[in-house]
């Protein structure tokens, strides 16, 4: 790295907002919240255990560790030995990046310390092995288990990337055939794999799993699918930026779509239309469908989405997965709850998606798939939850993931969220 490129992070860095506490209004871009502080500094308290000068702390180090992400990703996203990056919030908001050479982890190191701490760490394996890895799992996986449940559609695993881990994680259930248990555990023996036994669970198509009874198949959902599948309803959508054009679509996961055609309900299989289902797709970067809702007897208010406690809360624009900053609060919601955590990762892999983002500790339940992920500040749209953490069981702590709306439109660039006017 050169002292040109290292200037230019210095930079950067100078440019970033000092954190402030108020106790009587808004605290810069962000609203205030109970005792005046932002919503970054409140989640820090109540989840991390910070007082208010810590987690003040720990959000200045988390914009630096934002800001210094993307700079490495613009001077090394072309390295073979780059293994990735994430912010890690327990240990101070602090950006880490994997590398498999230590002496590029010695560079990027020397290179920032006078600016900001960096972590490095070896890994084995660089992200494109990874994904590589991951690939190939998933297509072994699916082949035995679409076999193995003979069109129950039920499956019986998970898999993600896991930057942190430097390993492709498969999670599978104790319900799972023997045949299937074979073929999942051979896998273990690339050291770039670990199975987990996540004991008798059910899993959705997206990989929410949820305990054999006690959860999934409510009434109450936003939508349910001509298949019976309870999922969520993302954004309302039209031809033309803004919604000035033809109007009439709603979003949601692709995992979710029943055959194009068919009628899509609220809450359950004899509900109020919707609409029909129009397209879908649940491969590559986009796990995402598209319901056509200009014949529906229930619509939603174009510009807006549902939440736990507002039906009308409005969109004003879309974020790119490019321009989503590393480190700040983004909010999913769907018709079994809300949860709000930290993007700790844009580029994660999971159940046969690519470039997922990762929200910390927003754990959903089936059903929750398809709706809204959103920037509680600013109201722009960010994403379409796809699905939990492999251990997530509705109630815990894990992490969800998401399909970016700018990858969505990259494929379907002929439509877009729409703006509340």
């Amino acid at each position: 790295m050169s002292e040109i490129a290292v200037e230019q992070l210095a930079s950067r860095l100078s440019q970033l907002p000092s954190v402030q506490r108020s106790n009587t209004g808004p605290v810069g871009n962000v609203d205030a919240v109970d005792g005046g502080f932002p919503t970054e500094m409140r989640y820090l308290m109540s989840t991390h255990r910070l007082n208010a000068d810590e987690a003040a702390e720990q959000m200045l180090a988390q914009d630096a560790a934002s800001v210094a992400s993307e700079w490495l990703a613009e001077e090394l996203g072309h390295d073979s030995r780059l293994g990735g990056m994430w912010i890690d919030h327990d240990q101070g908001g602090r950006l880490v990046v994997a590398v498999t050479d230590i002496e590029l982890g010695n560079q990027i190191v020397a290179a920032t310390s006078d600016l900001m701490t960096i972590e490095t760490k070896v890994v084995s394996a660089t992200e494109s092995d990874l994904e590589a890895t991951f690939g190939s799992a998933v297509k072994l996986l699916d082949l035995v288990d679409t076999e193995s449940r003979k069109g129950s559609g039920v499956p019986y695993y998970t898999v993600s990337v896991e930057l942190q881990d430097g390993r492709v994680i498969i999670g599978q259930s104790s319900l799972a055939p023997d045949e299937f248990r074979r073929k999942s555990n051979a896998l273990a023996n690339n050291p770039l794999v670990i199975v987990e036994d996540l004991g008798p669970v059910v899993f959705e198509r997206g990989g929410d799993a949820c305990p054999t009874s006690g959860c999934g198949n409510e009434l109450g959902a936003i939508s349910a699918h001509a298949d019976g599948k309870l999922c969520s309803i993302g954004f309302t959508a039209s031809h033309d930026y803004g919604g000035l054009g033809y109007s009439g679509y709603l979003l949601s996961a692709g995992h979710c779509a029943a055959d194009n055609g068919d009628l899509v309900r609220h809450g359950n299989s004899s509900g109020p239309i919707m609409g029909a289902q129009s397209w879908e797709q649940d491969s590559g970067s986009v796990d995402a469908s598209i319901i056509n809702n200009v014949a529906g007897t229930m619509t939603q208010d174009q510009g807006n989405i549902w939440r736990s406690d507002d039906s009308s809360w409005p969109i004003y624009g879309t974020y790119t997965r490019e321009r989503v900053p590393l480190g700040k609060i983004y909010c999913r919601s769907g018709y079994k709850g809300e949860a709000c955590g930290y993007l700790i990762s844009k580029t994660i892999s999971r159940n046969g998606n690519t470039n997922v983002g990762r929200l910390e500790h927003t754990s959903a339940c089936p059903g929750d798939s398809g709706g809204p992920v959103f920037d509680p500040r600013t109201h722009y749209a960010v994403g379409l939850h796809q699905s939990s953490a492999n251990s997530a069981y509705c109630t815990s702590w894990e992490d969800s993931y998401f399909t970016f709306i700018s990858e969505f439109q990259a494929v379907v660039p002929t439509i877009y969220v729409d703006i509340a006017r």
